[in-house]
């Protein structure tokens, strides 16, 4: 009886295979993050460039801010992207992860920098970190669903 539960943990159940349809997005998406996160980096220059100036307080921020975002934006899609193509049971599970912990990222750096930094009277959030949150949070809540309940990611990763 292992075996066959093994047998069947193995064989897709008829229905959509393959990257292809729905799952087509979040792929491109993956393609997309590094690029846009190499592009993102550039504004850091000029950052680097006056590090000696900066207060122990700024370079530790900057410093943890640029970890995590390299980690989510280039390294993350990256591996997933390895894990796609090699259609690994795990692509999913690690997608939904890493779907989750951008968003809290994305709070948790503007609520650190707001506390470190903002003067008296400023909004804790602006426009655009707004608008990344917003955009980050619907991806989640659109994609999350999609790769717990598709038949098409239920089928394709399976090694």
């Amino acid at each position: 009886m292992a075996d066959t539960a093994l047998d069947d943990k193995r064989t897709p159940a008829p229905g959509p295979v393959g990257i292809g349809g729905w799952l087509l997005l979040p792929m491109l998406g993956l393609f997309a993050a590094p690029i846009v996160g190499v592009l993102q980096f550039t504004a850091y220059a000029e950052v680097f460039s006056g590090w000696q100036y900066l207060d122990t307080r700024l370079a530790v921020f900057i410093v943890a801010e640029t970890a995590g975002n390299i980690v989510l934006a280039v390294v993350a899609p990256v591996v997933l992207l390895f894990f796609m193509f090699k259609r690994l049971e795990m692509f999913p599970g690690w997608y939904m992860i890493w779907a989750t912990a951008a968003p809290v990222f994305l709070l948790a750096d503007a609520a650190v920098a707001y506390a470190l930094f903002a003067e008296p009277g400023s909004e804790i959030f602006d426009k655009e970190t707004v608008r990344g949150i917003a955009r980050s949070f619907l991806s989640a809540a659109i994609w999350i669903p999609y790769m717990m309940r598709s038949e098409r990611v239920a089928n394709t990763f399976v090694n």
